[in-house]
């Protein structure tokens, strides 16, 4: 189950689900990627710059004691890669080395054994571990296994890539010295400590903790599974069918057999919706850490509704829906795209609401109300959209169709661009269905991703105000945020990047970047808004002091939460003292975004501004920049990427796209430069100067 992608709004500050938005006022854990607690005191949460300097943003601390006993996750600086020096032959007894000569030549890059470098194990995510793609570069995805403790190591994941035998790069990495560390250590081997079952239980009661005013009907729920988990119950407690036993290491390094088990939580009086990652002790049930990593992205909680196998036949025949379906096209009037054509499906029995329904049988996407009611996640709330002529909406949030009009043309025009730009076939490359849901509780200001569904909350904006206010925000289902969050699924099938630290940031900038993408798609195809490197501009009437959840231009022009210069502390929780508190503190996922979101706008068009004076090579557009940053996530970003593996990623990427020294691979190289990026893995950094001030207001120039 992967972490539910929040919106775009960390800068938004909301970000969550993957949520658009970040919280800066809760733990991290109410967030994204921290241990969640209790909710958090003024008193309990402070906020300073990472640098008084220009280019860099903020971090935020929260008081030790909201964590109890847990500890953070392992600082991502702690994570050994390897940096090729140029392309290395593997040996191979063959023409082509196997699976296992690659990952006995990857173990001795990494000086470990080779039995502590394994196949990754296929999943939704991850459909094959040794794959050519269509520029005919091998990768082989290998996981860190650890024989003391019986298990696979949460964070050690590394990908080979490969041009023939040669191998061109190596992603992710491994947490070094794990074998010096006896199972003895920790009291459990394999054979001992308590059950899976038994994790389940604890990490239900766990999970219930966290919401003193959780509803009677989750309540029972959870205590249902956790007094027999089966899978079958705990699937209808929105959790994981089954725990995975793990490797699992806590900042300082200490590293432990545990248990992991996902739920998800639904939002109530008090507490917002969560995705929670327990984890608990394999030797003595201790519940060692609780992650809220609810974002765009996650394992199915619930099995997502397969294809019907007579609808994608008719698909290919232009036919038919099959079970009682046909295709249509309906006419909608959205809030923010104007008049729209929706693709549609006519059933062939009349039901209540008319025969019509948001169906788009071509895209296999639906799109349903949530009726204003809080997430249940069992899927009893929603009710698919049906309407009498097939026309929806009146562009006025007076009519319930009018959100769901921009939602479903967002799904369908997102999907579009991929499978036109580059070849993708849904979200997941395979085709799988997606909901589209809208009207999400009560003034709810984000969205999210999680398990091929997109949520839309109607934000807490006046519908009397949506064109006068700049208070809270109006329905979060422009086109920008629905290709947003469907970005996060991308990210999920493809790279899966962990969502917190570096990686969590870059997971962040590849949807805003990805959302600019489908824009600039979009305006070509008579949309009225085209990309404006402004993530979220819609939201924002001309008279708001902002007018933006995030700059990708000048990050920073959020009032400094966002940075543009990379820093080391985007990969650290770092322990430290304010106002007479101990606090663990780190940087947003939302605010780290900022550097790859402006080396992409240097990318695709800064460069070519009139700042430039010539030191610095041309823009490659938008285009080009897209193909770039698609090719690194679906390619060659590892799930514990960092700035520099992104940087490497995309340099990688750009040479399989436009050639080995070409100026395309300058400007990408260049405007990693810029946000001052690494250009070595730790612990050598290497980073060079950023330059914040270079193409931040354009029009100045």
């Amino acid at each position: 189950m992967g972490a539910l992608r929040v919106a775009l709004i960390a800068a938004l500050a909301l970000v969550g689900a993957q949520a658009l938005v970040s919280d800066p006022t809760a733990p991290y854990g109410a967030g994204a990627g921290a241990s969640l607690v209790t909710t958090a005191a003024s008193s309990d949460v402070w906020s300073g710059r990472l640098e008084s300097k220009p280019g860099y943003g903020t971090y935020m601390c929260y008081a030790k004691r909201l964590y109890g006993d847990e500890t953070p996750s392992l600082d991502a600086d702690v994570i050994r890669r390897v940096a090729l020096d140029g392309p290395e032959a593997v040996p191979a007894a063959g023409k082509v080395p196997t699976a296992a000569e690659i990952a006995a030549w990857a173990a001795g890059k990494f000086n470990v054994s080779a039995e502590e470098l394994v196949p990754e194990e296929l999943s939704a995510a991850v459909p094959s571990n040794d794959w050519v793609d269509d520029r005919g570069v091998r990768h082989v995805r290998l996981i860190q296994y650890s024989k003391g403790w019986d298990a696979t190591v949460e964070l050690g994941s590394v990908i080979v890539h490969l041009l023939g035998d040669d191998a061109v790069l190596v992603t992710g990495g491994i947490i070094p010295d794990l074998e010096s560390r006896s199972p003895d250590d920790v009291g459990v081997s394999s054979s001992g400590g308590i059950s899976d079952r038994e994790a389940t239980a604890i990490a239900l009661r766990a999970a219930l903790s966290t919401i003193p005013d959780a509803p009677a009907r989750l309540v029972s729920r959870l205590r249902a599974a956790a007094a027999k988990p089966s899978a079958k119950n705990l699937v209808a407690a929105s959790a994981a069918p089954r725990t995975a036993r793990v490797v699992h290491c806590s900042k300082g390094g200490d590293c432990r057999a545990a248990f992991k088990q996902v739920v998800f939580l639904p939002a109530t009086t008090t507490t917002k919706p969560q995705e929670l990652h327990v984890y608990v002790a394999a030797a003595n049930g201790a519940v060692v850490q609780k992650e809220n990593l609810l974002r765009t992205a996650t394992e199915d909680r619930k099995p997502a509704k397969a294809p019907k196998a007579d609808v994608r036949a008719a698909h290919d025949e232009g036919a038919s829906g099959g079970a009682g379906q046909w295709m249509s096209l309906g006419r909608g009037h959205s809030l923010y795209s104007g008049e729209v054509p929706l693709n549609t499906a006519q059933a062939e029995s009349k039901a209540n609401g008319g025969p019509y329904q948001l169906t788009d049988l071509i895209h296999n996407t639906e799109t349903y109300d949530m009726r204003n009611k809080d997430d249940t996640y069992d899927g009893t709330i929603e009710t698919l959209l049906r309407d009498k002529d097939n026309q929806w909406g009146d562009g006025s949030p007076k009519d319930r169709q009018s959100a769901a009009v921009d939602a479903h043309y967002g799904a369908s025009t997102t999907l579009t661009y991929y499978k036109e730009v580059h070849g993708r076939n849904g979200v997941d490359g395979r085709g799988a269905t997606m909901r589209s849901r809208v009207h999400l509780s009560k003034a709810y200001d984000n969205a999210y991703w999680n398990d091929n569904r997109m949520t839309y909350g109607d934000g807490s904006r006046s519908p009397r105000e949506l064109s006068s206010s700049c208070k809270g925000f109006p329905p979060m289902v422009t086109l920008d945020i629905a290709a947003h969050e469907m970005a996060h699924g991308v990210t999920e099938y493809t790279s899966g990047l962990v969502y917190e630290h570096s990686s969590g940031g870059i997971n962040e900038a590849l949807s805003d970047i990805m959302a600019q993408c489908v824009l600039d798609y979009a305006h070509e195809q008579g949309h009225p808004r085209g990309p404006d490197y402004l993530v979220g501009s819609q939201l924002f009437q001309g008279n708001c002091t902002r007018r933006f959840l995030r700059s990708m231009i000048s990050p920073t022009a959020d009032s400094n939460r966002s940075s543009a210069c990379w820093h080391r502390k985007f990969d650290l929780t770092t322990s430290e003292t304010h106002s007479g508190s101990d606090m663990w503190c780190k940087v947003d996922v939302h605010w780290s975004s900022g550097v790859a979101n402006r080396a992409f706008w240097l990318m695709a068009k800064g460069f070519n501004t009139t700042c430039n004076d010539g030191s610095k090579p041309a823009a490659i557009g938008i285009k080009n920049a897209c193909s770039v940053f698609y090719r690194s996530t679906y390619a060659y970003l590892s799930r514990t990427g960092d700035y520099y593996e992104l940087r490497a990623a995309s340099g990688r990427a750009a040479s399989d796209l436009f050639g080995e020294g070409s100026p395309e691979v300058a400007a990408v190289s260049k405007a990693w430069d810029v946000v001052g990026v690494p250009r070595a893995p730790y612990p050598i950094v290497d980073a060079p100067p950023c330059d914040a001030a270079f193409a931040t207001k354009p029009e100045a120039c």
